[in-house]
């Protein structure tokens, strides 16, 4: 598995020396975060960063088996490093691309999957800011979990995602109160 780079953000396999188990470190410079088109970021740098550790404190706390779980943080400069769960089959864009489409069980293992895994934020009151195929990572036998949130903020039906803007929702990005039909769409 070769390290990635996604934007402001780069990842490497690496072993823990403790457990001698896989992980990912996920680098996140974050004076690259916040972006002048993303009307979010309107408080610069710093706000990029808290809202930044918002959600790193929020995924640390969420544990299940349909989420990638976060093992451990660092700030460091203008660094965030995290300490995540390895997952082995790489994301769903890696798989379609290497074995194309999903078909019968395995595609329903899949989407199982991650139906569990947003059901189980929804249960936690909490949104998938940034929902899409390169955030879906699966394990060795194709299970599906959810990573890369973007912002998975306390949501009743008024939220403020901070997801990939392309996805997000317009009245997210407006700061409206969305209705149901409203979240289905985006």
């Amino acid at each position: 598995l070769a390290a990635g780079r996604f934007g402001h953000a780069t990842a490497r396999r690496a072993i823990d020396e403790a457990t001698r188990e896989f992980r990912v470190v996920k680098t996140i410079d974050l004076s690259m975060a916040a972006s002048p088109d993303d009307p979010a970021a309107s408080g610069g740098h710093g706000a990029a960063e808290a809202r930044l550790k918002d959600e790193v404190v929020r995924w640390e706390g969420l544990r299940h088996e349909r989420i990638i779980g976060v093992l451990g943080h660092v700030f460091e400069g203008h660094f965030l490093h995290l300490s995540l769960e390895f997952a082995s089959g790489g994301s769903v864009v890696t798989l379609l691309e290497e074995f194309g489409p999903l078909e019968g069980p395995l595609l329903v293992r899949s989407a199982r999957g991650a139906a569990e895994g947003l059901a189980f934020l929804h249960e936690c009151g909490l949104a998938h800011g940034n929902l899409r195929a390169s955030s879906l990572l699966t394990d060795c036998a194709l299970g599906v979990k959810l990573s890369d949130f973007g912002f998975v903020g306390g949501c009743g039906r008024a939220c403020l995602s901070l997801g990939a803007l392309p996805w997000t929702a317009p009245e997210a990005i407006q700061r409206r109160v969305a209705d149901d039909a409203g979240w289905l769409a985006a």
